[in-house]
C-alpha cells in the first residue's frame, strides 16, 4: 500500500461514527446456535447411524476399561500378598527356630513337593 491510500482509508475510518461491540453486532448480525443447528439438520436415518456408533464405541471402550481395571487389581493384589509374605516371613522363621535362609529351603521345598516334582 501506498502512502495515498493509507492516508485515505485512515481519513474514512475517523469520518465512520463511533460504535459499540454490541451496536457492531446488531448491525452485522448473528446467526443464533439453534437457527444453525435447524438449518443444519442432518436427517433422522443420519442420525441413527451416528447413535448406533457412538453406542457400539461406548460399549467397545467400556469393556477396554473394565479389562485394564480388572488387570489392575489382580497386580495390586499380589502385589500386596508378595509384600504381606516377604514382611511375614522373619516371623515365621523365628516361631519355627530357623534361621532365614533355613525357613526360605524348607518353604521352596514345600513348594516343590506340592506342585509335584519330588526328588
Amino acid at each position: 500500500m501506498n502512502k495515498k491510500s493509507i492516508e485515505k482509508y485512515r481519513a474514512e475510518v475517523d469520518a465512520r461514527p463511533y460504535e459499540s461491540h454490541n451496536q457492531y453486532r446488531n448491525k452485522v448480525g448473528r446467526q443464533k446456535r439453534w437457527a444453525y443447528l435447524l438449518a443444519n439438520r442432518p436427517h433422522h436415518w443420519i442420525r441413527r447411524e451416528d447413535k448406533r456408533r457412538y453406542a457400539e464405541a461406548v460399549i467397545r471402550v467400556e469393556e477396554r476399561v473394565a479389562e485394564e481395571v480388572k488387570a489392575l487389581r489382580i497386580v495390586q493384589e499380589d502385589n500386596f500378598r508378595l509384600q504381606q509374605m516377604l514382611h511375614d516371613e522373619p516371623k515365621y522363621a523365628q516361631q519355627s527356630g530357623m534361621s532365614l535362609e533355613e525357613y526360605r529351603k524348607f518353604k521352596m521345598e514345600k513348594a516343590m513337593i506340592g506342585m509335584g516334582e519330588e526328588e
